[in-house]
Formats: C-alpha cells, structure tokens, sequence
C-alpha cells in the first residue's frame, strides 16, 4: 500500500501571513494536513500529548506536493543493475546504507587538500541525496528516501520519537507509488484549482487579508504544468559517467 491522504483545511479559517498588512495566497491556501499510509504505518503521523491521539501532520500541503515532483524523476529512474552491485549491499532494500557508508569511507580516506577527488565524491553524494525528501521544516528533521530497482520502489523512512512510526524500510511495486504520487498530485490540484475559481468568482468575504486572486490564478496554471513535467520526466543520469566516478573514488 503507498496512498498520500490530505485534509484541507476551510480557507476561512487559516491564517494569513504577513505583518500589517496581511495576504494570503496560494500556498497558504493548501493549509491543512497530510501522512502518508503504507503498510509499515502512516508516515508522518504523530501522537497528539494534548489530544492523546494520533494526528497527520500539520503543514501547507503544497510543500509535501513540491517535494513529490521535486525527488519523483530521480526516484522513478531504475538503478542500473551494475550499480547496484557495485556497493555490494546485501539487498536492494539496503541500497541506501551501503551507498552512504561507501560515501563516508571515501570522504574520510581522502585528503582534505584533495579538491577534485572531494567533488567528485560530493557529485556521488548529491546524485543519491536526490533521490531523498528530508523534512526539515518538521520536527525532528524526518526524511524519506526513494530509490527503484527494476520494477520495485524501495521506500526508508527515518524518524525519531516524534513520529508513527519512527522507522520505517518497505519495498512496494513501483506501479503502486505512481499511482499513489499521480493520484495525490491530480487530486490536490483539482482542490485547489476549485479553491482559486471559487475566489475569482467572488467567493470569498474575508477582509482580514489581502487575496491576489490573479496571482493564484496564474500560480495555478504554473503548478499544473510543473506536475505535468515531473511526472512524466525521468532524470536520465549518465550512467557511464556515474561508473566512472564511482572507479575514480574507489
């Protein structure tokens, strides 16, 4: 199981920003909260100490959308097979430790006046990191990592005591976690676009803030041909170049 699950929150009710004069714009209209549910539990889920319960968590679901087409051309480019063996992890769930231990050797069996051999470990860093969401707005720093061999999606999930669960390592068909990206992506457009027409269409009486409704309008269109792109794009790495810098560092 892989679904994104999102609650808006009423646009009346979410608090605008600014200092004396106050707005409120597209962004700060997809207020509300969001997990993700999988079968290891809902990711980004906490426990409520005022409440007692579990609780999805609160944010602008537009910076969960962005980060989805942010990592989804990286993650959804198969790691060729001769990569994977390079690392010599004992599974493919266990790409993501063997490649940052493989990374913490090589920074620390190089000399800090090496400066190419440094960025070209560094470029090695940055071609795996790509394929992780860290949550640094959240608490805790949570982070996500995503990465596909064949026609697996193998998903790491690290928490700490704030959240439900705390860790979390699944391998799902990659077809799910589309499916699952492609139906949060379309559907919290389609929210959101309904929200933007609704204000056009003089739908909203708040006189607490400044609502640009051209500008959401237009940001709109802008964020629908951004999902357009990224989730029909792959990152297309050069992989012999990759293998390359891979022999270089070794």
């Amino acid at each position: 199981m892989f679904a994104i699950r999102y609650r808006l929150k009423d646009v009346e009710s979410i608090q605008p920003w600014g200092g004396a004069e106050k707005t409120l714009g597209w962004y700060g209209m997809s207020y509300g909260c969001h997990c993700i549910e999988t079968d290891a539990g809902r990711l980004l889920e906490y426990f409520n100490s005022k409440t007692s319960r579990a609780q999805w968590c609160d944010y602008q679901v537009a910076r969960l959308f962005e980060d989805m087409l942010t990592i989804w051309p990286h993650a959804s480019e198969p790691v060729q097979e001769n990569v994977v063996e390079f690392f010599k992890c004992r599974s493919p769930q266990d790409l993501d430790n063997a490649v940052e231990a493989w990374i913490t050797q090589a920074f620390d069996a190089t000399d800090d006046n090496d400066e190419d051999r440094l960025d070209r470990i560094d470029q090695v860093r940055s071609w795996w990191r790509q394929r992780y969401i860290q949550f640094a707005h959240l608490a805790g720093t949570p982070e996500l990592g995503m990465w596909r061999i064949g026609d697996t999606m193998h998903l790491r999930w690290n928490g700490d005591e704030s959240w439900l669960p705390e860790r979390a390592s699944l391998s799902i068909p990659f077809e799910t976690v589309h499916a699952g990206i492609d139906d949060f992506v379309h559907g919290f457009l389609q929210e959101m676009r309904a929200r933007v027409s609704h204000l056009a269409q003089g739908g909203s009486a708040r006189i607490d803030c400044v609502i640009d409704v051209e500008r959401c309008l237009a940001e709109q269109a802008e964020r629908e041909a951004d999902a357009i792109r990224a989730l029909s794009t792959q990152a297309e790495i050069d992989w012999h170049a990759l293998r390359r810098l891979l022999r270089d560092c070794a």
